[in-house]
C-alpha cells in the first residue's frame, strides 16, 4: 500500500539549534518521509508523493516534476506531477523556451528569491499561480544527461539556507533514480518485445527441441504453419513424426555429433501434415534456456530451390534435346580451335563417332585456308556477329570423301574464354530447303487471299454506305477514331479498312482487346514494362503502342481500361509519350489510335467510370456503325458471302437458303448483328446435307416476322435461356466455366444482352 507523507509541513524553521547539525537534522527528517514511499507505487503515485513531500518539506505552496520531451517548435517540458495549495493539479505540458525550467537544465541549480513572474514573462504558470520565489534542480542521469527537472514555488519568498537547497537536491537525486529506473525498464521491456518479435517474426522456423524426447518446447508460428499443422498439433509431435523416411539411430548418432561440437548444419527431407515432401536446411546448436538443455533448431525451407534446380535440369536436357535435333551440323570449338561439343547432324555429316573427333582440330576437317581466314576475321571484327560464307567451302569427313556446304562463324565467352559455333548445311540440301521455302510462300499467299475474304465489309445499305464515306473522309488524315456500334457490327474491320486506306498502310496495325486482358496487367500490355517492374518481369518488354509506333493501334472494348491506365493513355494521345510499368524513361511514341466500344461512354462519364477528357480525346471522329436490324437488306449479301466461305472451307458445294429460309432470316432482329448471322450460317453449312442450307428452332428461334403469342416471343424465349444458363453457371460470365463459354458468346457480348433484357444478378 502507498504511504502518503504527512498533511503537515516540517517545520524547518523551529529549531532552536544553528550549524551543520541543525541542517543535517532537517535532511534525515526528509529522507525518512521520501523513504516512506512504497518501491511498488505506480509512477504517478511515486511523482505525486515526491511533488508533495518537497512542496510540505520546503513550506512552499507548488512543486512538481517534469521530464523533457520533443515539441513541434522545440523541446518541451511535461509534468509527472504537480501539487498546489494542498491538492494534486492536471499534468500539463509547455514550452522549454522562456522560462525558469530552462536555467535549471542549463546550470543545474538555480534559486530566484524574488519577482520571478516579471523575470520570466512568458512563463504563463508563473502568472496563474501569482509566484514570487522559485527553486529548482535539474535530473541528470548517471550518462550526464539531462532527464528533467524539479521545482518549487511560492508567492512567498522560500526559505533561503543550505538545507533548502540540499532537500531539493535530496528530492531531485530520488526522482532521477525513479526515471532512470523507469526508463531501464521500459528498455528492458523494448528488449523483450523485440526478442519475441524476432523469435515469431523470423523468416525461418525455430524451435526448441527436447534433446532427450525431441518433442518440441517452444517454437514460432511458422513453424507449425509451414508444416501445415496448428500449434496445438505441433507441439504434440516428435522429430520422428516430422521425418519423411525416420532414422532413429542416425538421429542419436546426430545428437552425439552436435553434443561434442556444438552445432550442425545439414539438408534433411521432411513431410508436411499431408505427406508432401518438404526439403530444409537445418541448423542446431545446444543452448541454456530457461535453466536447462535444449536444442536450438532452425528450418529453412528450401523445397522452392530444390524444384527450381529439378527445372533447370530438365530445361538443360531440354537445350541438350533441342541442340541433338537441330537439322544443320552444330560444332562448338575453342580457342584453340579443338572441337569440344558437336550435335547429332553433326556426327551424321562428318561420319563418325564423337569421341574421335572431340579434341581434334577442325582445321583438318576443312582443306585449304578459308576457314582459318574465317577465324581470324571473327576474332579480329569489332563488332560481334557472325560470318556467313553461303558456298564454295568444302567439307571434308572422317572417310576422307568431301562435299559443298555453307557455314556460319561466331563467337561467344565463357568466364572470359572464347569460342566458336560453327553451323554447317550441305549445299546439296539447299534446293531441297528451297523448295521448302516456296510452298510456305504459297501458304503465306493463301493465308492472305483467305484473310483478304474474311475481312472484306459486304453491304449495300444506306447506312452502310454512308459508314464508308466516313471511312474515306477520315482515313486521309490522322484524326483519333471512336466507332461505336453493338457487339458483332464489325467495329474491327472498320478500323482496318481506316488502316489500310491511311498513310500508315504500310506500317503495322495492332490490335488489343481491352475487355481480353486482366485489369492487372493491361497496363504492361499497353506500354510494356521494365525487368524487375513486378513477379514474373524477368526482362524489359515492349508495349503495344511501341510496336505500333508509326503506325495504328486499335483499342477495342476501350471502355474496359482501368483509370490508371486511362491516365496514360490520356497522356500517350495528349503528349506522344509513354513510360514502361517500373521505369521512369519517357518513350516517345507516334501512333494513330482508333478505339471502338460497344458501351454507353457519355453514360460512363457521368457516372464517374470514364474520364471525360480521355472521352473527348478518343472521340474527334466518332463513327456510328448500325447494327443489323436496320441494313436488312444487307443480309441476302452477307448469306451469300459466308456460304462462299463455308463452301471453300468445308469443301461442300453449297447454294445458299431457299426464300422462306431468307426471309427468316431477314427477319430476325439478330442481337449479335453479322457475328451471330456467320455463326448460323456455319452451323447451317455443318448440318446441310445437299447444296441447300436450311434453318431449324436449333439454328435460329422466333424471327420477329413469325411470333405466335406472348409465350413464344423471342424476347421472352431469350430471356428465359439466359436466365437458366446463368443461374446453373452461378452468375459466372466469363472464365472457362462461366455462362459465356456455355453459350459460345464473348462475355462482352453476352453482359450487353442481359443488359438490354434488364437481367441482374438476384
Amino acid at each position: 500500500m502507498l504511504h502518503r507523507v504527512s498533511n503537515s509541513p516540517l517545520d524547518l524553521t523551529a529549531q532552536s539549534d544553528t550549524g551543520a547539525q541543525t541542517v543535517w537534522s532537517h535532511v534525515n527528517a526528509v529522507l525518512r518521509a521520501i523513504l516512506d514511499i512504497a518501491t511498488d507505487a505506480s509512477d504517478t503515485e511515486f511523482h505525486l508523493c515526491l511533488a508533495r513531500g518537497l512542496a510540505d518539506a520546503l513550506g512552499c505552496q507548488t512543486a512538481f516534476v517534469g521530464e523533457l520531451v520533443d515539441g513541434e517548435q522545440g523541446v518541451n517540458v511535461r509534468t509527472l506531477s504537480v501539487w498546489s495549495d494542498g491538492k494534486p493539479i492536471d499534468n500539463f505540458q509547455y514550452p522549454l523556451g522562456g522560462t525558469p525550467c530552462e536555467e535549471v537544465l542549463r546550470t543545474g541549480f538555480l534559486r530566484i528569491d524574488r519577482d520571478v513572474s516579471v523575470r520570466f514573462p512568458e512563463d504563463e504558470f508563473l502568472s496563474q499561480i501569482h509566484a514570487e520565489s522559485y527553486i529548482g534542480a535539474a535530473l541528470l542521469g548517471s550518462d550526464g544527461a539531462s532527464m528533467g527537472h524539479l521545482a518549487a514555488l511560492d508567492k512567498r519568498p522560500i526559505l533561503d539556507d543550505e538545507s533548502s537547497d540540499t532537500i531539493l537536491k535530496i528530492f531531485a537525486a530520488r526522482a532521477t533514480a525513479a526515471l532512470e529506473l523507469r526508463n531501464a525498464e521500459s528498455q528492458l521491456r523494448n528488449v523483450e518485445s523485440n526478442f519475441q518479435l524476432l523469435f515469431e517474426h523470423s523468416p525461418n522456423a525455430v524451435i526448441l527441441f527436447d534433446p532427450e524426447s525431441w518433442r518440441p518446447i517452444e517454437f514460432n508460428d511458422l513453424a507449425a504453419k509451414f508444416m501445415g499443422y496448428t500449434r496445438d498439433e505441433f507441439s504434440r509431435l516428435t522429430i520422428t513424426d516430422l521425418e519423411l523416411a525416420p532414422d532413429p539411430k542416425g538421429t542419436d548418432e546426430r545428437i552425439a555429433r552436435i553434443a561434442e561440437s556444438g552445432g550442425d548444419v545439414f539438408e534433411a527431407l521432411h513431410k508436411t501434415k499431408d505427406g508432401s515432401p518438404c526439403h530444409v536446411i537445418v541448423s542446431l546448436r545446444m543452448t541454456i534456456w530457461n535453466g536447462r538443455t535444449v536444442m536450438l533448431t532452425l528450418w529453412h525451407d528450401i523445397t522452392a530451390r530444390k524444384a527450381a534446380e529439378h527445372a533447370l535440369e530438365v530445361s538443360e536436357r531440354r537445350l541438350q534435346c533441342i541442340f541433338d535435333s537441330a537439322m544443320d551440323a552444330v560444332i562448338i570449338v575453342d580457342s584453340d580451335l579443338r572441337i569440344t561439343r558437336l550435335n547429332t547432324a553433326a556426327e551424321r555429316i562428318f561420319g563418325c563417332d564423337p569421341s574421335v573427333v572431340i579434341g581434334q582440330t577442325v582445321e583438318q576437317y576443312f582443306p585449304g585456308p578459308t576457314l582459318a581466314k574465317l577465324f581470324a576475321e571473327v576474332q579480329t571484327s569489332s563488332s560481334p556477329g557472325a560470318i556467313w560464307a553461303p558456298g564454295g567451302l568444302r567439307v571434308q569427313r572422317t572417310d576422307g570423301s568431301t562435299f559443298p556446304a555453307e557455314l556460319t562463324l561466331s563467337q561467344f565467352h565463357i568466364d572470359g574464354d572464347a569460342f566458336f559455333t560453327l553451323i554447317l548445311r550441305d549445299v546439296n540440301d539447299r534446293e531441297q530447303a528451297e523448295k521448302e521455302l516456296r510452298r510456305l510462300q504459297d501458304d503465306k499467299q493463301l493465308l492472305k487471299e483467305q484473310l483478304s475474304e474474311n475481312s472484306r465489309i459486304v453491304g449495300a445499305s444506306p447506312a452502310l454506305a454512308n459508314a464508308f464515306t466516313h471511312v474515306e473522309k477520315v482515313a486521309a488524315t490522322d484524326a483519333t477514331v471512336l466507332i461505336l456500334g453493338e457487339t458483332g457490327t464489325g467495329k474491327e474491320l472498320i478500323a482496318r479498312a481506316i488502316h489500310e486506306k491511311s498513310v500508315r498502310r504500310d506500317r503495322v496495325l495492332v490490335t488489343v482487346n481491352c475487355a481480353a486482358l486482366p485489369k492487372d496487367l493491361l497496363e504492361s500490355e499497353l506500354f510494356g514494362h521494365e525487368k524487375g517492374a513486378f513477379t514474373g518481369a524477368t526482362q524489359q518488354r515492349r508495349g503495344r503502342f511501341e510496336l505500333a509506333n508509326g503506325g495504328t493501334l486499335f483499342l477495342d472494348e476501350v471502355g474496359e481500361l482501368s483509370p490508371e491506365a486511362q491516365a496514360k493513355l490520356l497522356r500517350a494521345l495528349q503528349e506522344g509519350e509513354i513510360q514502361r510499368v517500373g521505369g521512369e524513361e519517357t518513350v516517345r511514341v507516334n501512333v494513330r489510335v482508333i478505339a471502338a466500344t460497344h458501351q454507353d461512354l457519355p453514360g460512363e462519364v457521368e457516372k464517374g467510370l470514364f474520364r471525360s477528357d480521355l472521352y473527348y480525346r478518343l472521340s474527334v471522329f466518332p463513327l456510328n456503325l448500325p447494327p443489323l436490324r436496320e441494313r436488312r437488306t444487307d443480309i441476302p449479301l452477307l448469306v451469300d458471302h459466308f456460304v462462299s466461305l463455308c463452301a471453300k472451307r468445308f469443301g461442300k458445294p453449297l447454294s445458299g437458303f431457299d426464300d422462306s429460309g431468307m426471309q427468316c432470316l431477314q427477319a430476325y432482329d439478330w442481337p449479335g448483328n453479322v457475328r451471330e448471322l456467320q455463326n448460323v450460317i456455319e452451323r447451317a453449312a455443318i448440318l446441310a446435307n445437299g447444296e441447300e442450307l436450311s434453318l431449324d428452332g436449333s439454328l435460329l428461334q422466333n424471327p420477329s416476322g413469325s411470333r405466335s403469342g406472348p409465350g413464344d416471343d423471342l424476347e421472352d424465349v431469350t430471356r428465359a435461356h439466359l436466365i437458366r444458363i446463368l443461374t446453373e453457371c452461378s452468375w459466372v460470365i466469363a472464365g472457362p466455366n462461366g455462362a459465356a463459354a456455355r453459350l459460345g458468346l464473348n462475355p462482352s457480348t453476352l453482359r450487353f444482352r442481359m443488359q438490354k433484357l434488364g437481367l441482374t444478378k438476384p
